[in-house]
C-alpha cells in the first residue's frame, strides 16, 4: 500500500542517516546514490524528510554530480512543502541551500539563502535546523554565521555546536544520535531511568506493554545496544538527562 511504501522509505532513510551519524559514510552514500526516496505529504511531518536526508548525505561529498543530486532533492521538498504550506521543511531547505551554495563556492547566494531561511524560521522559533547543521557542517556554518547577525541565544548555541564539531569531528555524529529519538522514545528512556517496568510505563503512558517494547527496541537499535542499561549509559554519555517521573 501507499502508506506502507512511505513508512518503508522513511525507515530506510533514517537507517542511512544513522549510518552517517555512526561514521559509516560509505554505507550512507551508497543508499543516497541508489535509492529514490518517496516524498509525500505525510513524510513532511518527519523530523527529516527522506529526500532531505539524501541531500544532507550528498552535500558532504565534493563531486558535481552529488551536489546536483542534493540540489534536486532539496528542490523536491521545497516544492511539496510550498504546495502543502509546511513551513518547517522550508526553513530547513533554505538553510541546506545555503550549504549547497557554499559547497559550490557561491558565497553571495549562500548568504541570501541563509538570510531567507532565518527570516522565516526565527519568528517561529525554528532554530533546530541551524544547530543540526552546525554539527554536520561546522565549517560552512561558521562561514555563514560570521557574516550574518543572529539573536544572541542562537548565536551562542551555534558557536558551541560548531566549536564542538570542529574540536572533535569523530563525536559529531554521536552528538546527533539523541536527535533521532522521537518524543515517545524519550519518554520511555526517562521511564527506564526511573526503573519502571514495561507494564508500569504502559499504564502511565496509556499504551500497551507491546507498544512500549517496540519503542524500546527502536531505542536499542538507534543506539546500537542490546538493553535498557546500555541505552541509559549511552544516553548519559551523550549528555542526556532524564525528565521527571512519567505522569
Amino acid at each position: 500500500s501507499k502508506n506502507a511504501a512511505e513508512a518503508l522509505a522513511i525507515a530506510d532513510a533514517y537507517g542511512a542517516y544513522l549510518e552517517l551519524l555512526h561514521g559509516d559514510r560509505d554505507a550512507a552514500v551508497h543508499w543516497a546514490t541508489h535509492q529514490e526516496p518517496v516524498t509525500v505529504v505525510s513524510s513532511l511531518y518527519a523530523m527529516l524528510n527522506p529526500a532531505l536526508i539524501k541531500a544532507i548525505i550528498l552535500l558532504g561529498e565534493s563531486s558535481r554530480g552529488h551536489l546536483d543530486s542534493a540540489e534536486a532533492n532539496i528542490a523536491l521538498v521545497q516544492t511539496r512543502a510550498t504546495q502543502q504550506h509546511f513551513t518547517r521543511p522550508l526553513v530547513r531547505t533554505e538553510a541546506l541551500t545555503a550549504i549547497l551554495h557554499l559547497a559550490r563556492g557561491e558565497r553571495g547566494k549562500a548568504d541570501e539563502a541563509f538570510r531567507s531561511s532565518l527570516a522565516t524560521g526565527l519568528p517561529r522559533g525554528f532554530t533546530r535546523a541551524y544547530l543540526d547543521l552546525g554539527r554536520l557542517f561546522p565549517q560552512y556554518m561558521e562561514d555563514l554565521h560570521s557574516r550574518t547577525p543572529l539573536p544572541a541565544a542562537l548565536s551562542s548555541q551555534l558557536k558551541t555546536q560548531i566549536a564542538g564539531a570542529l574540536a572533535d569531528p569523530q563525536s559529531r555524529g554521536e552528538s546527533l544520535l539523541l536527535d533521532t529519538l522521537t518524543v515517545r522514545e524519550l519518554q520511555i528512556l526517562s521511564a527506564f531511568a526511573h526503573r519502571l517496568s514495561y507494564d508500569e510505563i504502559a499504564e502511565r503512558l496509556f499504551i500497551s506493554p507491546h507498544t512500549v517494547k517496540r519503542h524500546a527496541c527502536n531505542i536499542y537499535s538507534k543506539f546500537g545496544v542490546s538493553g535498557r542499561s546500555a541505552a541509559l549509559r549511552t544516553a548519559h554519555d551523550l549528555g542526556w538527562r532524564p525528565a521527571g517521573p512519567t505522569a
